[in-house]
């Protein structure tokens, strides 16, 4: 009884704990924002996106073409090597080991391809698509969602932005 006691008290004083140093929603903290406030805090975003565009365009760009050039790199070689022979005693027996494995890295690089056209790197396309987001203009004194969205899916360990060891990880 004494230790379910303790125990009754130690996940009030945590709860309690946790209840005062825990920041507020963000939503609480944005209400009442002057539309001053608002246009500063979109023209922050905006800046911060187009300012990391041309980067982020590099690295999306080059790891599309680098995937899509290895697979089809990778399915030329398998394709050349597919009727391959080796001799197991006086026959000649196919080998196609090394194709199959080839085969197996151009799918690899072929998948990956397919990943950056499907869901393509955020920070390298979030400036155009914030730009072209209707009613842009502050009305209830928040910042736009879809801007907040894009900024925060753009920053490092957002859902997309950090790779795919973020993802992971």
């Amino acid at each position: 009884m004494r230790r379910a006691q303790k125990r009754i008290v130690c996940v009030a004083l945590v709860a309690a704990l946790l209840g005062v140093t825990l920041p507020k929603p963000v939503s609480a903290q944005q209400a009442g924002l002057s539309d001053d406030q608002v246009k500063e805090r979109l023209a922050y975003i905006e800046t911060a996106l187009a300012a990391g565009k041309p980067r982020a365009e590099t690295w999306y760009y080059f790891w599309l073409f680098g995937d899509s050039a290895a697979a089809l790199v990778t399915g030329m070689v398998a394709g050349s090597h597919w009727y391959d022979t080796k001799y197991e005693g006086p026959e000649p027996v196919p080998d196609r080991e090394g194709a199959e494995g080839v085969l197996v890295f151009g799918a690899t690089f072929a998948l990956g391809a397919c990943f950056l056209l499907f869901d393509p790197f955020q920070p390298a396309f979030a400036p155009d698509t914030l730009k072209a987001v209707p009613g842009r203009r502050p009305r209830s004194g928040e910042p736009s969602s879809s801007g907040r969205r894009l900024f925060s899916a753009s920053a490092p360990g957002g859902r997309s932005g950090a790779g795919a060891w973020a993802t992971i990880s």
